[in-house]
């Protein structure tokens, strides 16, 4: 068990069906499966992104193929995500709003991915300067 001082947040504040309600945080390697499902949702929605060369010569249509998944799957992953992190919470999530949920969902983004916060301004710049057209066009990590 790492000391108490070690963890980044020890708390997770939410408002789940107009209570105030406190998650107890995971360690980063706890929140390691919660990562790596989020993680495969995000490079299916990507994969979508690419030619079958691996290249898009288009940036908007790359962010156009993806939107569909990250808009449908996306959406039901965030609004999943406050259950999968606390189990417990199930009668509060039924019970509460939309919108309670998906606060919840960015709040538990925001704890397993650590960086998450940080990495938010550069993935919208990289974004904007791929609608923009910036470049010859993206190419797929392989």
């Amino acid at each position: 068990m790492r000391p108490s001082d070690a963890v980044l947040c020890r708390q997770l504040d939410l408002v789940l069906a107009g209570e105030p309600v406190t998650v107890d945080v995971k360690s980063i390697r706890d929140n390691r499966p919660l990562r790596q499902r989020v993680g495969a949702a995000l490079a299916e929605a990507l994969a979508g992104m690419y030619d079958a060369d691996g290249k898009s010569p288009d940036p908007g249509a790359a962010v156009a193929r993806a939107m569909p998944v990250l808009l449908c799957d996306g959406i039901d992953l965030l609004l999943d995500l406050p259950e999968l992190y606390a189990p417990e919470l199930k009668e509060k999530i039924d019970a509460a709003s939309d919108e309670e949920v998906m606060r919840a969902g960015v709040a538990v983004l925001e704890v397993i991915f650590p960086f998450y916060s940080a990495a938010v301004p550069t993935l919208r710049a990289l974004v904007q300067k791929s609608a923009a057209g910036d470049g010859a066009g993206m190419t797929s990590p392989k």
